[in-house]
């Protein structure tokens, strides 16, 4: 199973400083993933719904010089989502 994963984080300091989105984008999968400093293994979807997604991303630098240097990006990021899947009847979707 893959699921593309687009997320933007902002940060802000007392209303004082705003920095640009640090933008993480990965591909999140049930396999093993391999970067330069980190390494995950997914789980399968099993018999209970549960999985674990796994994603290594870059995250490139926001063109803030102050925050990609306190960051040190551009950097690698670990992404891991828990989830547990489940298939519902139709019927029982359309009466929630």
């Amino acid at each position: 199973m893959q699921l593309e994963f687009r997320s933007r984080f902002y940060f802000s300091l007392a209303g004082v400083y705003q920095a640009p989105p640090l933008i993480v984008q990965t591909r999140l999968q049930t396999e093993t993933v391999q970067g330069r400093r980190h390494h995950a293994q997914g789980k399968r979807i099993g018999a209970d719904g549960e999985a674990l997604l796994v994603g290594i991303a870059t995250v490139p630098p926001t063109g803030d010089g102050w925050l990609d240097r306190f960051l040190g990006l551009p950097d690698e990021a670990l992404a891991l989502l828990r989830c547990r899947l489940m298939i519902s009847n139709a019927e029982e979707v359309h009466k929630a």
